[in-house]
């Protein structure tokens, strides 16, 4: 985050939200309003990035005893599998690149684990 509030390309807004999206076949500019004051500014820009900004719920991860870093996200190997046996995570839980397509391909392959095993279950190792 800090080298985003350092780079002077980059103007951080808070309390807005995107109210239109314009242009005629291509992204030409957004339409913000703010949230507390109502006040609207149009800004020019030439794409948009959609994000959802919610967070992750990680409260199971205590109960289970799922291993998670400093910051609460939980640890996956490469096929998606937690430290405990049949637990699988994918997705912004698990702090990698938070996009939805990596969310989508990281469930793709947590689901492909977790059928491979139920199908066999053996050679499974825990995450150290």
């Amino acid at each position: 985050m800090d080298g985003i509030k350092e780079n002077e390309k980059i103007e951080i807004l808070t309390n807005k939200k995107v109210d239109e999206i314009q242009g005629d076949k291509l992204v030409s500019g957004i339409e913000i309003i703010g949230t507390k004051t109502k006040n609207r500014k149009k800004i020019d820009v030439n794409g948009v990035f959609v994000a959802i900004g919610t967070t992750p719920s990680t409260a199971l991860t205590g109960i289970l005893g799922i291993k998670t870093n400093k910051t609460g996200e939980i640890l996956t190997d490469d096929k998606q599998r937690t430290n405990v046996e049949g637990v699988f995570a994918a997705g912004d839980i698990t702090g990698k690149f938070k996009q939805v397509v990596v969310a989508c391909g990281q469930g793709a392959i947590a689901a492909n684990s977790a059928y491979r095993y139920l199908k066999n279950k053996t050679n499974y190792e825990k995450i150290k």
